[in-house]
């Protein structure tokens, strides 16, 4: 039961740096089984495939997981049989060659730093898997950012703005997240993870911890033929 729903997949594939986030539905061995299953899919369109769109990699993880779960059948049969499980996820591309970084979020976004100020870029609203959430031709959102040497890149979990706490027993939110963040400027990402959890832990007080925590900080490196800057992730306090 201590096995969560969170997972992260980071590492290079034709000369671009990937850095990809999940949050699978569920805990313990139904979780266990919703992150093998996304991590399966997603390593099969970036090693096999040889996918390099966000926006297109996420498309078809939905179709895969789908497919997995048995979402995709019209039969009674399989919707008796079906899961009802899914995940958010969120798929950054760090091309350092072209100077570019894509981005494409399933409920998931990103926030960056750049030039002194702090940005939130949202991730299309729509899930990946879920029968509740059957749909065909959805498009999921790229964005593409050019890339800047003070960059710095940060991937988050629900598990992070929903902390319930405060004296008034509110979630944590995306505002108090983004100030925490604006505060780390100039910190190592070891650092910049610690006070985010430090803050957490803070606020919660008393409070259980309702979610997995997952956050991913990462500065890419910039420069023709530049190796992809390594990447710093917490799980609660565990990193990587």
């Amino acid at each position: 039961d201590v096995v969560g729903g969170d997972c992260y997949w980071i590492g290079e594939v034709d000369g671009r740096c990937v850095v990809a986030l999940m949050d699978c539905t569920g805990h313990g061995v139904p979780g266990a089984v919703m992150t093998a299953i996304a991590a399966s899919a997603l390593t099969r369109i970036l090693q096999d495939h040889r996918q390099h769109d966000p926006a297109v990699i996420l498309e078809r993880m939905d179709a895969m997981v789908r497919t997995a779960l048995r979402q995709d059948g019209g039969s009674l049969e399989d919707a008796a049989e079906s899961s009802d499980d899914g995940l958010d996820a969120a798929v950054c591309i760090v091309d350092p060659d072209a100077g570019c970084l894509s981005f494409a979020g399933a409920n998931l976004p990103l926030i960056y730093h750049a030039d002194g100020e702090l940005h939130l870029v949202k991730g299309t609203r729509a899930s990946l898997g879920y029968r509740r959430s059957a749909r065909t031709g959805v498009r999921f959102q790229r964005h593409d950012l050019p890339l800047r040497p003070d960059m710095r890149l940060f991937l988050f979990t629900d598990g992070v703005t929903d902390h319930v706490g405060g004296p008034k027993r509110r979630l944590f939110g995306r505002r108090r997240l983004q100030e925490v963040l604006r505060g780390a400027d100039g910190l190592s990402m070891a650092a910049v993870a610690s006070r985010l959890l430090d803050a957490l832990d803070a606020y919660r007080g008393g409070e259980p911890r309702r979610d997995d925590v997952t956050f991913i900080g990462f500065a890419p490196a910039i420069g023709a033929g530049a190796p992809p800057a390594g990447a710093t992730g917490a799980v609660e306090r565990v990193e990587a």
